[in-house]
């Protein structure tokens, strides 16, 4: 049941109807939702002092408290509360819990309603830049943080208000939201819930693409049409507005004024462009006809990629103490899984347990990332915000009925008909995580991540009669078994299934060379069994006295490595012992990977580099502390062949470090790798020395910026993290332009992780936004005597960029700022221009650009807008000889 007990509105707030998110035609939304950072304090005593309320207010200083992730709680009962930041601290040590959420708005006269959503128990007190909101479960008066809730009567206590901000509530720039919450007592309670979501709508005065179908930067097998949303009613459009690989559009059809479908003839196979003719006359249809100013975006057209592979995955049809709800509730759920390579929009997707209403519910607009999952509460709640958690209007029945996901043009996509059994309490059900073909009960169900592969109702695993490694010899005879069932095997990399054409185990199996063994077992009326694999190197006797006093890595793939596509490897890593690597020593790791070969120029070097993702036997990503470096997944092997010393990389990395940044973790190895799958010999098997090291990307051990899901589309959370680059194309690459100004041109930038698949247009539209904001700043007439949020610093982080220029500059470093540079933006920060990258045309190392001279400085060779935004900050214009550069930044240049 859910409570509304001492619940008060604040006077002079206009009190509305509940809008969840839901945005007028002339509006969009910006807040933050439940599972969101926050500030917190323990009540142990005042947050604040002397001024027990200064901390409700914006200016409060709130870093020296914890920082976690809603909702808050603690839980006494096995199947209570769960959330995200325990506190198994509470009971008994204090009573309330301060909190402060910050977000920032650059137009805060622009916001039309304000919507609050609280999930509490026992109570709080929400106040907002020091205006108190909202009252729930709470005494009046001034509180203290004694202050105690006032039952415990509802479980939990469920909050909205929907209002119109008064003038002056809302600040401009940093804004705070603060709540204390309380228990009903010190000791007494068992359990504590907190969870709070904010939804500002903000009016919208200017035309923009809100929505493109298909999805921008996506793979499509056909194209002769898209359909383009715009924020608001425009007018003036015409089909030849839209050019399509530089050609007019052939024809227009008008849905609504905010609604538009262009046709046009199917263009050729491959990349295609879509941008606005320069001399449209698209407005909004106000007075002022305000224009419209949107970018291009891209395709890539392939008439003979496969269809979306989208399956439903697996669902709990009688959740009973299982997964809970937003609103706590414990709802039934199905999960959705892209088997594919490539981001699936699945807006206009439906999905139904009526075989006759195919349409039944309707997916909005949300993208299911490569291989990714995506879950929906079958509650009947029906709930549609993409940036919310998504409810069906129906329920799953426990008796067994039909379930179908459809295509738009509502083709059966997958199905589980007639109708799947009968379902157990806190049983799911679902697809085998290989052979999506085959169903059955799950006794630990997996919302959101992998289904399970062992326990009950699972055929017994295979046991191979020889440990993977590395064996002194030119045979071997390897035997599997099992308890029950048939074993299926592969040599060649593909899954172990009878699907996928593998053979029956019918007896051992003599291996001649080195070979990579995956092996599964089938049981009718079970689950297939886990994947298990073992990879045998076979070594010559020429190497098997072969030692080094560096770690070495032994690579057994199933095929030659190729450039840009993974083949599947057996990865054997060893520790030196006592000073030295002995090849047939004990393994620090054994397992399996996929290799592909990376780079471009050095793509045609003798010595090649790799990218190496180390995976389980199921293909599944497997994080590894690879030779004693932060757990991880993925991995590149940097062979420096055009730097002789082999030291260019791993010194920058190391100085860049030593300066206060993240830099890639690493260590020298020796790396051999058997391609020709015989026995391991030397030398055509030794590749030579190699420089092991962490891929650029998000995460908690590299670049430590929060992860956006595909979905999220609000601030705060839609600001960060991402990573974006210099560079040169590569394939995959999704570019999108700066504007430039003051005489300097755009950038052509690229995004880098989450890669431009995971990133939905409202993400990849916000970046570019950012750096145009930055860019207005930074090349503005008057951008030396800007304050605030108006000057370019409150955009990037100045220190990272004067570090930049140093380590560039010190070590002469003949691709830098132009090439593979990397720039980070964390939820909530400023741009940084880290980590860096690719060092090899260093310290000398380069024929060009004086590369090899170490007097000079470097950055005056070569244009302006390959000196990244530093032109600017330097000399004030594009020539390497004004000086009407930044002096602040300048003598923070110096000063460094």
């Amino acid at each position: 049941m859910r409570g509304f007990c001492c619940l008060r509105f604040r006077p002079g707030l206009r009190a509305g109807l509940l809008l969840l998110g839901l945005a007028t035609a002339r509006a969009q939304t910006a807040g933050f939702a439940e599972d969101t950072e926050w500030r917190y304090f323990k009540g142990t005593g005042e947050a604040s002092t002397p001024d027990p309320a200064a901390w409700r207010q914006p200016a409060f200083n709130d870093s020296a408290w914890f920082t976690g992730t809603a909702p808050f709680y603690y839980e006494d009962k096995a199947a209570g509360y769960t959330g995200n930041t325990p506190l198994g601290d509470m009971r008994g040590n204090y009573l309330t819990l301060f909190l402060r959420k910050k977000f920032e708005l650059s137009a805060p006269d622009q916001v039309t309603r304000l919507t609050l959503d609280l999930r509490v128990d026992d109570g709080c007190i929400v106040w907002l830049n020091g205006r108190e909101l909202a009252r729930v479960n709470m005494p009046a008066g001034e509180p203290t943080y004694q202050t105690a809730a006032v039952n415990a009567d509802q479980n939990p206590n469920i909050f909205n208000t929907t209002f119109t901000p008064e003038p002056g509530l809302l600040l401009k720039g940093v804004n705070v939201l603060a709540v204390q919450a309380a228990n009903v007592s010190l000791g007494g309670s068992s359990d504590f819930l907190f969870a709070a979501a904010l939804t500002l709508e903000i009016e919208e005065r200017e035309p923009r693409v809100e929505a493109v179908f298909p999805v921008p930067g996506t793979l499509v097998r056909a194209l002769s049409s898209v359909e383009v949303v715009f924020n608001l009613a425009v007018q003036g459009v015409d089909a030849a507005d839209l050019l399509v690989n530089g050609r007019p559009a052939s024809g227009l059809e008008v849905h609504s004024p905010r609604d538009y479908t262009f046709t046009f003839p199917e263009p050729a196979p491959g990349p295609v462009q879509l941008t606005w003719a320069a001399n449209h006359g698209i407005t909004d249809t106000s007075p002022e006809a305000l224009p419209f100013t949107g970018e291009g975006w891209s395709y890539t057209l392939d008439p003979t990629a496969p269809p979306a592979q989208v399956v439903l995955s697996e669902f709990l049809a009688d959740n009973r103490s299982g997964l809970r709800d937003e609103d706590g509730a414990r709802s039934d759920w199905i999960e959705l899984r892209n088997l594919g390579d490539e981001a699936v929009s699945l807006e206009g997707w439906f999905l139904t347990d009526n075989a006759a209403v195919p349409t039944q519910w309707r997916l909005p607009a949300v993208t299911l990332v490569p291989r990714g999952y995506l879950l929906v509460w079958a509650s009947g709640k029906d709930r549609r915000d993409p940036a919310r958690e998504l409810h069906t209007n129906f329920r799953l029945s426990t008796e067994g009925e039909y379930l179908a996901l459809l295509d738009p043009q509502t083709n059966v996509v997958d199905a589980f008909a007639p109708a799947y059994p009968p379902q157990q309490p806190d049983v799911s059900y679902g697809r085998d995580l290989l052979d999506p073909a085959r169903a059955g009960y799950f006794a630990t169900p997996t919302p959101g991540q992998p289904n399970a592969t062992r326990g009950p109702g699972f055929a017994p695993e295979p046991v191979f009669s020889l440990p993977a490694g590395l064996y002194a010899t030119n045979r071997l005879v390897v035997s599997l078994s099992a308890s029950s069932g048939t074993i299926y095997y592969t040599t060649d990399g593909r899954p172990p299934s009878p699907e996928a054409g593998a053979p029956a185990y019918t007896g051992p199996l003599t291996l001649n060379n080195g070979t990579v063994l995956r092996a599964r077992t089938y049981q009718d009326g079970l689950l297939p069994s886990q994947p298990v694999a073992a990879g045998y190197v076979l070594v010559a006797p020429g190497l098997t006295n072969f030692t080094s006093n560096l770690p070495l890595l032994v690579l057994q793939p199933v095929q030659d490595i190729p450039q840009d596509q993974r083949v599947v490897v057996h990865v054997t890593a060893l520790e030196p012992f006592r000073g030295r690597t002995a090849l047939l020593g004990a393994p620090a790791h054994l397992g399996l990977g996929t290799m592909e070969i990376r780079g471009q120029s050095s793509v045609g070097f003798p010595k090649k580099q790799y990218n190496l993702e180390l995976t389980d036997a199921a293909g599944l990503d497997q994080e590894v502390p690879l030779l004693g470096l932060p757990a991880e997944s993925d991995w590149v092997l940097n062979g420096p062949y055009s730097d002789k010393s082999l030291l260019n990389n791993f010194l920058a990395f190391e100085l860049h470090e030593q300066m206060g940044h993240y830099a890639v973790r690493r260590r020298f190895v020796e790396v051999f790798i058997d391609e020709t799958r015989g026995q391991l010999t030397s030398p055509s098997d030794y590749r030579g020395i190699y420089v092991l090291l962490e891929k650029i990307k998000i995460d908690g051990n590299r670049v430590a910026v929060a992860r956006m899901g595909p979905n999220v589309t609000r601030e705060p959370e839609v600001s960060g993290g991402y990573i974006f680059k210099k560079d040169k194309d590569s394939p995959g690459d999704l570019n999108f332009p700066t504007r430039g100004g003051a005489g300097f041109g755009a950038q052509n930038l690229k995004y880098h992780d989450p890669k431009p698949r995971e990133l939905n247009a409202t993400q990849r539209a916000w970046l570019q936004n950012y750096l145009r904001a930055f860019e207005e700043a930074l090349y503005a007439s008057d951008w030396l005597t800007r304050a605030g949020a108006r000057h370019y610093s409150a955009f990037i982080d100045t220190a990272s960029f004067v570090d930049n220029h140093w380590i560039v500059e010190f070590t002469k470093q003949i691709d830098g700022y132009r090439l593979s540079n990397f720039f980070h933006k964390d939820r909530g920060g400023k741009v940084k221009m880290d980590p860096i990258w690719d060092w090899n045309l260093s310290l000398g190392n380069a024929d060009y650009l004086e590369g090899w001279n170490p007097v000079g400085w470097y950055w005056t060779l070569i244009g302006e807008n390959d000196h990244i935004w530093l032109r600017r900050l330097i000399t004030g214009t594009p020539s390497p000889t004004t000086r009407s550069g930044d002096p602040d930044y300048n003598q923070t240049l110096m000063d460094r």
